[in-house]
């Protein structure tokens, strides 16, 4: 059973920080996603352009990869729970493939986010094993299939739209639940 406390710190989505275990298994994720997305939010904020992130991005990377090597108790245990070091460059790698597909860009930046991706994969395969890497792999490049192959749900090509659909609608409807 939960108790009303453990049940109200699970309702601001910052159990963790209070050290209260999520009352759904599946909610584990949500302090990563927040923290993501308020820095991403405050990047925005600060820097006035969307345009921005995959510079920040780099840096991101760069100082969890950097931690890799500088073991520094404080400053790790600060990279490690409010950088997302475990699984911050996942999300990166969301963003990378929207920014590759949504915008158009100078072919040096192009170059810069290709970069980060290799960043992100060297990453996560120092970090999270081989198992969960190959995972990512065949997850991103189903991902970028899926993405290339719809063209937004749309490719022109009735057979293919029927087999895409179902993958596109899932995709869809699972993130906001």
């Amino acid at each position: 059973a939960v108790s009303w406390i453990d049940f109200a710190i699970n309702f601001t989505m910052l159990e963790s920080f209070f050290g209260v275990a999520p009352v759904d298994g599946v909610y584990w994720t949500l302090q990563y996603e927040l923290l993501f997305y308020l820095f991403t939010a405050l990047a925005v904020i600060v820097f006035k352009k969307k345009k921005i992130i995959p510079q920040i991005s780099l840096v991101w990377l760069f100082i969890l990869i950097i931690r890799d090597f500088i073991n520094i108790d404080v400053v790790g245990k600060f990279v490690d729970k409010f950088m997302i070091a475990k699984y911050g460059p996942i999300f990166i790698l969301g963003y990378l493939v929207y920014f590759l597909l949504e915008t158009k860009m100078k072919r040096w930046k192009r170059i810069l986010i290709y970069f980060e991706i290799l960043l992100s994969f060297y990453y996560l395969w120092r970090h999270l094993g081989l198992e969960y890497f190959i995972f990512i792999i065949l997850a991103f490049a189903f991902l970028i299939v899926t993405v290339c192959l719809s063209s937004k749900g749309q490719t022109g090509n009735k057979i293919v739209n029927k087999i895409i659909h179902p993958f596109t609608f899932i995709a869809g409807i699972s993130y906001p639940l």
